[in-house]
């Protein structure tokens, strides 16, 4: 399955859907990282990661999500993810990148998170 993304705007935010698997393969971890830098090159402070069709993470889709979390503070923006699958959770949990990445349970939660905070 091939990687598909979208975005969506919530007020001053926006959700970038990630569906199918975040991998080095077809460049879909490279595709992922260009869409968060135009995000923020475009003044979007806070973005929300909803995994919920992420069905599978690579070292490199692992690593495109801390870049993001790590341009994005850079920036004096917020990026968080939302709704990990529980192999992908798992994998957060045992590298310890839950206490960085901090995932919420849904896109709901996710935004109220980023509209709440001043990046």
């Amino acid at each position: 399955m091939r990687l598909k993304l979208s975005v969506s705007s919530h007020g001053d935010a926006v959700v970038l859907v990630v569906d199918g698997p975040l991998t080095l393969e077809g460049g879909d971890s490279f595709e992922f990282r260009k869409l968060v830098e135009q995000e923020l090159r475009e003044g979007n402070k806070k973005i929300v990661v909803d995994l919920s069709k992420c069905s599978y993470a690579d070292s490199s889709g692992i690593a495109v999500l801390v870049s993001a979390f790590t341009k994005s503070a850079n920036s004096g923006a917020k990026v968080v993810i939302a709704n990990p699958q529980p192999k992908l959770q798992e994998l957060l949990k045992i590298t310890r990148l839950e206490t960085i990445l901090k995932p919420y349970d849904s896109v709901e939660s996710a935004l109220a998170a980023v509209q709440s905070s001043t990046p």
